[in-house]
């Protein structure tokens, strides 16, 4: 062959555009908390799939670790950690990046979850081309875009996501310590490029410039594949014009050939990865017939084995201890897995070390080109302090099999006990109650007796009692008890210890007495639910035996009734409101009885219905909330477990499509953590207690395969906690402070208090500029933050922070300062999420999302525990510790991000200032000692110039 090299214009190799991220959504998840929540290996693998057939033997081990990936699934090796990395898409157009855990085996995809830090909407027309990973968490995705690739950068960096196109490279190779290549350092990209049948290498340079340059030039050469192999020297998996694979190292700025004769004839190179420890190259080719194949060549290049027939291979990357070989490869037509192959014999020594002699006639000449910088990105005039983004971390969560086939359950029904894999601290028991209830309207659970009565769905005239079943019963088998042939509409919700019936029918109460009576009463509005009240229940203006109906009228606007059942024994009786409608908290969707046997009610808000409240209906007739905090996930049901001391709810994890993903939730009574317990694809539909309170009962259904539902029992077998004090009406607590500040963005400071005196700080009118003003932890005086990143101080005394950006374009968001041993601690926030520290510590990002676009408004610690909060501009409060959405105040900017700043008091009151300087607080938990510290007509409608509240420590009066 002969060596060419070749001097070209960059402007005629390709072009790199830098272009805005429109469509890439880094839109938090709406998926619940899934910390707490332990890796479960299944006890029966799978087989592995037809299409992959590998010859084991004493030395490598192949292993599946998950299944149900995407066609188009890529994998990386992260530069200097050597973590493993893929990019995967979920429900089709929705791509996330994932940290993957070497040790994982066989999980299935809908069981795994992300941080969801990082995701993007990309169209399925688009397939994925490459991944890789930097030390320093940048991450960048390589996507295919009408045969022109794209590279999508993700980087701690900066503030933001860069989207370049590549008119003609292929994949993506970051640099490592140790790679020797000359004129490259770590963090380095290699490119393969093809430019209309010429091929080579280019080398980009670092990350903060990416400027390219040519390093080899093969001419027609084809390139298939580049990695860092052999003795970390580049090397080229070449397809040349004989259709001949080879083996091409790069080393002292010469080409040589390992393979010079050529090899895997009859075959058509596409990816190939080295292992280390078994001195071994591994590549992935095709024949003629479409048909895949992996073999193994030794590190000399002179033996080459097949090792196995495969299906595809879209990826496939090696571990940085040089043990492992990861790839894909297809289970059907759309899904594919990520395999292992472990090499587990002994190390092989390295062959002695390569003569600098070339021994083919390559000769390439590095080819320079002018470095290509972008020039429409905002660039801060001073390089901010690299703040890693949050790694996003792949974490398993339980989903059941809830395909069973009767017959074999009834012959084994042991291997069918976990139909739900509930994982929380293994303090469940569960037991298979009954199959195929889903043409049966109920259950209803007798207080007294236990037992569950049903009601045909086909044929509402009929109703059935079984008692607790000591085996799993079949819905289809089962004799109707009674029949009434007037209860033709009814829709069985509760049972009287009478044995008398209730349910309903849109707005209309029935009561049904076995074959006997049926009668029916109206309301004013659509019927949730129906209770019984019981002994033990303490709900003001009620009686033991009573009938109370939740609704919910038009506008959101809650309704509970109340019928006294001693009436309806006369024939004469009617459904009172218990409580005047302004009194009950709006949007109801659930209730029921919890601590103390107080009236628990779930809501959802109007416009972001993920978001959902508890209130507890204490002793004197008023609604108060039961956790001054509020968590997403779409809950639409809930029961409190009282063996447990814990509320579960019920809950649409995700919702894209027509595909649904529901899970399960606990909350304890103290609402000190958010727990996800279970996950599953079918739908929950009913979720009660047993009497006796130590018993979930679920009813389940298939969405795909209605036949196949059920309802399960789950027992708590976890410790029993004393229980609950019965709660009373709560005592305010004093807000030990003198007042509180307003920021404008000129700079001006508006008090609540004016007897207090205001700190001097600059003053920028006419400019909108001021965004965040903070108190010396030590009361010293006071810090103002502009939008350009400049940290101003009220006194000259005062320790002013160093390694903070300045951006020198209006991104700064807030500041907070943290009183420490070593001196005080500086966090800037900025519209993109980042959080720029002061300290040489990367900030712990846990599940804090990265906004992609200027929503990041206030960063506060978390006050009811460890870790931050950030508030975005729609009013969504998120934490490190819970990936939920919280909002605090019921109330939400969507579809006009204006909120600005949020202000929580030492008794956990709230209030929420909006960008015109309007203050909101609960009104079910309200800051009313504070709420009107400024005047009414402090207010500027339309003129967005408000950016911050502060509370004014006793320590600065």
């Amino acid at each position: 062959m002969v060596s060419r090299s070749k001097s070209f214009s960059p402007f005629v190799l390709f072009a790199i555009v830098f272009l805005s991220f429109d469509f890439i959504q880094a839109i938090p998840s709406y998926a619940g908390p899934s910390f707490g929540i332990p890796t479960e290996t299944p006890t029966e693998v799978p087989p592995l799939p037809d299409l992959l057939n590998i010859t084991q033997d004493a030395n490598h081990e192949l292993r599946r670790i998950v299944r149900n990936m995407s066609n188009d699934v890529c994998l990386t090796i992260q530069a200097g950690k050597g973590n493993l990395y893929c990019v995967d898409r979920n429900l089709g157009d929705r791509v996330e990046i994932y940290e993957l855990s070497p040790g994982l085996t066989d999980q299935v995809r809908p069981q795994l979850q992300s941080g969801l830090a990082r995701f993007f909407i990309l169209s399925e027309t688009k397939p994925l081309v490459d991944l890789a990973v930097d030390s320093d968490e940048s991450i960048y995705v390589m996507y295919d875009a009408n045969d022109i690739n794209w590279i999508l950068e993700f980087s701690p960096h900066y503030s933001g996501t860069k989207n370049n196109f590549h008119a003609y490279i292929q994949n993506m190779l970051l640099l490592d310590e140790g790679d020797l290549i000359e004129g490259t350092e770590p963090s380095y990209m290699l490119n393969i490029y093809d430019m209309y049948g010429n091929y080579g290498v280019y080398n980009s340079g670092p990350a903060k410039d990416r400027s390219i340059h040519a390093l080899i030039d093969l001419g027609p050469v084809k390139i298939s594949d580049s990695i860092i192999g052999r003795q970390n020297y580049l090397c080229l998996l070449t397809e040349g014009d004989d259709s001949s694979t080879k083996i091409l190292i790069y080393e002292y700025n010469q080409i040589r050939e390992l393979t010079p004769e050529g090899i895997l004839p009859g075959y058509v190179p596409c990816q190939f990865a080295y292992l280390e420890m078994e001195q071994s190259f591994y590549i992935a080719a095709e024949n003629m017939d479409q048909e895949f194949a992996l073999f193994r060549v030794s590190g000399d290049g002179l033996s080459t084995e097949k090792v196995g027939d495969i299906g595809y291979i879209h990826s496939m990357v090696s571990s940085k201890d040089g043990r492992s070989l990861y790839f894909t490869n297809p289970l059907t037509e759309d899904k594919s897995a990520i395999y292992a192959y472990t090499y587990t014999g002994p190390e092989i020594i390295p062959t002695p070390t390569f003569t600098q002699t070339p021994t083919s006639t390559f000769t390439p000449v590095p080819t320079p080109t002018n470095s290509l910088t972008p020039t429409n990105s905002p660039t801060p005039t001073e390089t901010p302090t690299p703040t890693p983004t949050p790694t996003i971390v792949l974490r398993p969560i339980s989903v059941p099999d809830y395909r069973i086939d009767f017959d074999s359950y009834f012959q084994n029904p042991e291997l069918f006990l976990d139909f739900y894999q509930i994982v929380f601290y293994n303090q469940f028991d569960t037991d298979l109650l009954f199959l195929n209830p889903s043409g049966f309207n109920g259950p209803a659970i007798h207080p007294i007796s236990g037992e569950f009565l049903f009601q045909n769905a086909y044929n509402p005239s009929q109703f059935y009692s079984v008692p607790y079943p000591n085996r799993p019963v079949d819905c289809r088998q089962i004799e109707p008890s009674f029949v009434n042939e007037n209860a033709e509409n009814l829709v069985l919700r509760a049972v009287h210890p009478d044995g008398s019936l209730y349910g309903y029918r849109y707005s209309d109460i029935q009561r049904v007495v076995l074959d006997e009576f049926f009668e029916t009463i109206s309301i004013d509005a659509s019927i949730l639910d129906i209770h019984i009240v019981t002994e033990t229940d303490r709900i003001p203006g009620t009686n033991t035996g009573d009938v109370l109906i939740l609704g919910e009228k038009p506008g959101g606007i809650t309704g509970i009734w109340r019928i006294n059942h001693e009436e309806t024994l006369t024939g004469i009786f009617e459904a009172e409101p218990l409580l005047p409608d302004e009194d009950i908290p709006a949007y109801p969707k659930d209730w029921t009885i919890g601590p103390g046997g107080a009236l628990y009610l779930l809501t959802y808000d109007l416009w972001q219905v993920r978001n959902s409240e508890i209130y507890r209906l204490d002793m004197d007739n008023k609604f108060r909330e039961a956790f001054h905090f509020s968590f997403g996930g779409g809950c639409y049901a809930f029961t409190y477990l009282p063996a447990d001391h814990a509320f579960y709810f019920l809950k649409i994890v995700r919702k894209y499509y027509y595909e649904n993903l529901y899970g399960l939730m606990r909350i304890p009574e103290d609402g000190s953590t958010i727990t996800d317990v279970q996950y599953s694809t079918g739908e929950i539909a009913n979720l009660s207690t047993s009497p006796d309170g130590t018993s979930l009962y679920l009813t389940y259904r298939d969405i795909q395969n209605p036949e196949w539902n059920n309802i399960q029992a789950l027992h708590y077998r976890g410790e029993v906690v004393t229980p609950t004090p019965t709660p009373s009406e709560p005592t305010p607590t004093p807000t030990p402070i003198p007042g509180w500040f307003v920021l404008d963005g000129f700079g001006g400071i508006h008090s609540s208090n004016p007897e207090l005196e205001r700190p001097l700080l600059p003053y920028f009118a006419p400019y909108n500029i001021v965004r965040d003003i903070e108190p010396d932890p030590l009361g010293r005086g006071w810090y103002m933050l502009d939008g350009l990143g400049v940290v101003h101080t009220s006194s000259p005394d005062l320790p002013r922070p160093v390694n903070l950006p300045y951006f020198g374009f209006d991104i700064a968001r807030n500041l907070e300062i943290v009183s420490t041993d070593h001196g005080l601690e500086f966090y800037m926030l900025d519209g993109y999420g980042t959080v720029h520290t002061s300290t040489e510590e990367p900030f712990e990002y846990g599940e804090l999302p990265w906004f992609g676009s200027d929503l990041a408004r206030d960063l506060e610690p978390n006050p009811k525990g460890e870790g931050w909060l950030i508030l975005d501009a729609f009013g969504f409060l998120h934490s490190t510790h819970w990936p939920i959405y919280d909002f605090p105040l019921g109330i939400s900017f969507v579809p006009n991000p204006m909120a600005r700043g949020m202000v929580r008091f030492p008794d956990e009151t709230t209030v929420l200032i909006n960008a015109y300087g309007g203050r909101h607080t609960n009104p079910f938990y309200p800051a009313a000692d504070v709420i009107n510290g400024l005047p009414p007509e402090f207010y500027f409608y339309g003129f967005d110039i408000i950016w911050d509240v502060e509370t004014v420590p006793a320590t600065q009066q």
